[in-house]
């Protein structure tokens, strides 16, 4: 790998980081910058990580009287105005990371009159040697080429373009002796590439600039990494409320936070096959499911599979082993009143049993099968074949959608296993195998307890739309 060289050297001055303990000891030190900046007339670009972060930070600034501009990406109309004006003596410009982007800010504010001379279109001599020598700001040229113009209407126009590039020359020349752009960062971003453009906005082209993080011990990054071990030396040093830690060591410590989240990505992006693929068999084993109840118009086997799991699993639970003397029959029973199933147990008439547990299984699943037959019948078979299908797919969809949810967290923060040596991806298929178990066992559960408990009455009807499920 080859790295070019810039056209010019880097002027610029990256001042190391200051750690406040709180966040509201941060923004109170940034107000007390800006407000420093902003009398010596150097313009601030405050870079924030978010468009809500943005806000918050303009609420208090209009709030201490400092004038400014936010600039969020979120008014893209606005954005180009923003951007021209934010290198204005003493601008302040508040800026996310995505807005304004690919827009040089020119130190001094817009050159507005480079516009005027591109709209004026004359092929007089003395028109284009002046133009010419105002881009190459030899101002005393121009003002001798003006005089020489042939019309009063032209020396109007090069005499309003002459006033314009002198006001831009006297507000560039400000700013450049007041040390240029300053960048001020309100948080460190996860990547370091992020950082590194919003350092990059200004220095530009060799001009002067400077930079500096403000972070605290509540911002996400620090949270994630050295903010007790950082929190524990500010109380053992006996650090009042509101002094700053600007060190290298912590510089260091948050350079590493950032290495490593950003090796996370690249694995994230390298295996984002293999992550897809858990979702994908997931995705795969649900849609199976919805199509064999929307193909089919009466999902009765379908139902009693789940009725004989849930009470297997009932039993294990509470009846585990082949010792009725051992079992929690009271619990069985709770359950089963739950269901409305009427079901006598006794231990006594298991015991002479050659498998208890079995003969347990069979008679409870008995039961809940005949009170499912029974409550088909009492109902009509054919609401109750169209209403157990709505059942089942209105908890399937609410249970699918809660899982997606839950295996979207798992995702974003299964990188931290990293730390005790693990494999994010091994531990993102286990785990996420684990949660699918459990959100399969819950809808069945919960569509064979909801099927128990629905009561229709002898003068209800099922809407029209609801006869023709769609697939």
């Amino acid at each position: 790998m080859i790295v070019i060289p810039p056209n010019v050297s880097v002027q610029r001055k990256d001042s190391p980081d200051r750690v406040y303990r709180t966040e509201k000891e941060k923004f109170q030190a940034i107000l007390t910058e800006i407000r420093e900046l902003q009398s010596k007339k150097q313009p601030v670009l405050v870079g924030t990580i978010s468009i809500e972060k943005s806000e918050v930070l303009s609420k208090m600034l209009a709030s201490a009287g400092i004038q400014h501009n936010v600039l969020n990406a979120k008014f893209h109309q606005k954005e180009a105005e923003i951007v021209a004006n934010a290198g204005k003596p003493g601008a302040v410009t508040i800026a996310t990371n995505m807005a304004g982007r690919g827009t040089d800010i020119v130190l001094g504010g817009a050159q507005l009159y480079k516009e005027n001379l591109e709209t004026w279109k004359d092929e007089d001599e003395i028109v284009k040697q002046f133009k010419e020598s105002i881009l190459r700001q030899n101002l005393e040229y121009a003002e001798s080429l003006m005089q020489k113009m042939d019309s009063g209407t032209k020396q109007k126009r090069a005499s309003e373009i002459l006033s314009s590039v002198k006001i831009w020359k006297k507000n560039h020349e400000e700013v450049l002796a007041a040390g240029g752009l300053h960048i001020l960062g309100t948080e460190r971003h996860e990547a370091r590439r992020i950082d590194n453009q919003l350092r990059g906005r200004s220095g530009r082209q060799g001009d002067p600039g400077s930079s500096r993080f403000y972070l605290s011990l509540q911002d996400d990054l620090m949270r994630i990494f050295g903010s007790d071990r950082i929190s524990g030396l500010m109380k053992w040093a006996n650090m009042p409320e509101g002094q700053e830690i600007e060190s290298k060591m912590v510089s260091n410590a948050i350079a590493r936070a950032q290495k490593r989240v950003e090796g996370h990505n690249f694995d994230i992006r390298k295996h984002l096959l293999e992550y897809d693929d858990v979702m994908n068999r997931q995705r795969i084993v649900i849609y199976k499911m919805r199509n064999e109840v929307l193909e089919n118009e009466d999902i009765s086997p379908l139902i009693s599979g789940f009725i004989e799991e849930t009470v297997e699993n009932q039993i294990v639970t509470h009846c585990e082993g082949n010792n009725p003397s051992a079992w929690n029959l009271e619990s069985l029973k709770e359950w089963s009143d739950g269901l409305d199933l009427n079901l006598q147990i006794d231990e006594v008439e298991f015991k002479k049993s050659k498998n208890p547990q079995l003969s347990l299984f069979e008679k409870v699943s008995s039961t809940a099968k005949l009170k499912y037959e029974s409550k088909a019948e009492k109902i009509g078979k054919d609401i109750w074949k169209l209403l157990e299908r709505n059942i089942f797919l209105d908890i399937l969809d609410h249970r699918w959608k809660e899982h997606l949810y839950s295996m979207d967290h798992l995702r974003e923060g299964i990188w931290t296993v990293g730390y005790s040596e693990r494999n994010p991806l091994v531990e993102y298929k286990l785990q996420g195998f684990r949660m699918f178990d459990t959100a399969i066992e819950n809808l069945k559960n919960e569509i064979v307890n909801f099927i128990f408990r629905v009561e229709v009455s002898e003068n209800s009807k099922l809407p029209e739309e609801k006869k023709n499920i769609k697939k």
